[in-house]
């Protein structure tokens, strides 16, 4: 999850404004219709998948049916439909902006959900929930190092070739990964009766749309996301506009970078002298 979604959160804004020259237009409708979208979809997924039946239910297969799609979806912001130096194709350069941005959402929220929750099944006490907690913190940590390489290797994306090879190569690493996870993980939630399923996905639908708690989760949702998105989908182009390169090295910015998102998994795995509240306090706050 975090080698995905570390170097695609972190690089479409820089790959689409700078690379494919989105106009500002498109690129302002496209962040809202994702804005939206990616607010609604965390809690209606959670509901879905707490309360359907099939293999939805199951987390396991939703990490084993998930993990290709999730990957394809990673790889679509880095290899372009068109020719984007034509201003003929603006439409298109907004389309596979907007494609990127829901799809790959879908399936970080889809198998995020099903990681999660797959972890607090699993544990049978508290102490091992923690301990999960932890070691999920260590992979978090040596996933957001991927910005780093990624970003070392490519010299700050002016080698875009070295850069599509190295998110073609995590997309790989990652899917495995998911596949593995989806055909050995299993609890005993997997096997829960059909009764206590509430219905179909259409009237789970219905349901949790006409929630009024649902209504509020989704509007506090919206406005944690754009503060998450507006730091890390900006801090290159931040980094590069106020910091010239005569005064920090392209290696030294990359560390710079590679940071931003290690220190947070840091601060979160080995703060045991922190409360839960103060180190999610300080994840939020310390790229900004």
């Amino acid at each position: 999850m975090r080698l995905l979604g570390s170097i695609f959160y972190f690089y479409y804004v820089k790959v689409f404004l700078d690379r494919y020259h989105m106009t500002q237009l498109w690129f302002q409708v496209s962040q809202a219709i994702f804005a939206i979208w990616n607010a609604i979809n965390d809690p209606w997924f959670a509901y879905i998948q707490d309360n359907s039946s099939g293999w939805v239910r199951v987390r396991r297969k939703c990490l084993l049916y998930g993990a290709i799609p999730f990957s394809v979806a990673f790889l679509i912001p880095w290899f372009s439909w068109a020719d984007y130096n034509d201003p003929n194709n603006g439409f298109i350069c907004f389309l596979q902006g907007l494609t990127a941005l829901c799809l790959f959402d879908t399936f970080f929220t889809f198998s995020g959900l099903a990681q999660c929750t797959l972890m607090t099944e699993y544990a049978e006490s508290d102490e091992e929930r923690l301990m999960l907690v932890k070691y999920g913190g260590v992979t978090g940590i040596l996933g957001s190092l991927s910005v780093f390489v990624a970003d070392y290797f490519s010299s700050g994306l002016r080698d875009f070739g070295n850069f599509q090879m190295i998110c073609v190569l995590i997309a790989i690493v990652s899917a495995m990964g998911f596949i593995y996870a989806g055909l050995n993980a299993s609890t005993p939630y997997d096997h829960l009766p059909a009764d206590a399923c509430q219905g179909s996905y259409w009237s789970l639908t219905k349901d949790i749309f006409r929630n009024r708690n649902f209504l509020a989760f989704v509007g506090t949702n919206f406005m944690q996301e754009m503060h998450i998105t507006y730091i890390l989908s900006f801090a290159k182009i931040f980094t590069e506009q106020m910091i010239p390169e005569s005064e920090l090295s392209v290696s030294a910015r990359s560390f710079w970078l590679g940071s931003l998102m290690v220190a947070p998994q840091v601060s979160w795995s080995f703060g045991n002298s922190f409360s839960h509240m103060t180190s999610s306090l300080f994840t939020v706050k310390l790229p900004g």
